[in-house]
């Protein structure tokens, strides 16, 4: 049965089942070949590239993340961005998010629209509310404000506002805003060990 979310009128992902693969944003699913999207190279280039941002973790080169950003394919999000493992030949897609550019309030504001039609759809959840300081930001000055929802699978789909520093935007070109996120577990169980 295909359930299409509407999510304040322009944020959409389909919902077909109770794991991560059975949800789609912008069209792709956990468990597609980031090969399908992106060459090879592009997708070992970017790894490498944004390797940095998770140097914080106990294992951080066991996933690797590609940016998708300002595509005009895109219906709904400013950008996307997928992680897959280094060494899996075929980049199967573990984790997807989509990324919008808002200011911190208007993030929130969106975030609290999407929940609501979210927990109007899922069942079968346990959820957690989180506000923390970015593991990223070694002065603590950039803030992530969550809402995590475990499927049964133990997969995640995740609603952030990131409220990043002045500072980091401009070290790291780190832009604030909302994600919306949907996780396989061994994803989620890599990105929460640091």
């Amino acid at each position: 049965c295909l359930v299409s979310i509407i999510i304040f009128s322009i944020y959409t992902f389909k919902v077909y089942g109770n794991d991560a693969s059975s949800f789609q944003i912008e069209g792709i699913s956990i468990g597609d070949s980031a090969l399908n999207f992106l060459s090879r190279s592009e997708i070992m280039k970017q790894t490498k590239m944004n390797s940095s941002h998770y140097l914080h973790l106990k294992k951080p080169n066991e996933f690797g993340e590609v940016y998708v950003l300002e595509n005009d394919k895109f219906d709904i999000y400013d950008g996307l961005s997928f992680f897959v493992k280094q060494d899996d030949n075929n980049f199967e897609i573990r984790m997807l998010r989509g990324l919008i550019w808002l200011d911190i309030n208007s993030c929130l504001s969106q975030r609290e629209k999407i929940r609501n039609e979210i927990e109007g759809v899922i069942e079968n959840f346990e959820k957690e509310e989180n506000t923390f300081n970015a593991h990223q930001d070694e002065l603590s000055e950039s803030k992530m404000h969550n809402i995590n929802y475990y499927l049964p699978s133990d997969d995640v789909i995740t609603l952030q506002c990131s409220d990043w520093s002045e500072r980091m935007k401009k070290e790291y070109n780190y832009t604030s805003g909302l994600t919306v996120a949907i996780s396989a577990k061994d994803f989620d169980d890599w990105i929460r060990n640091y």
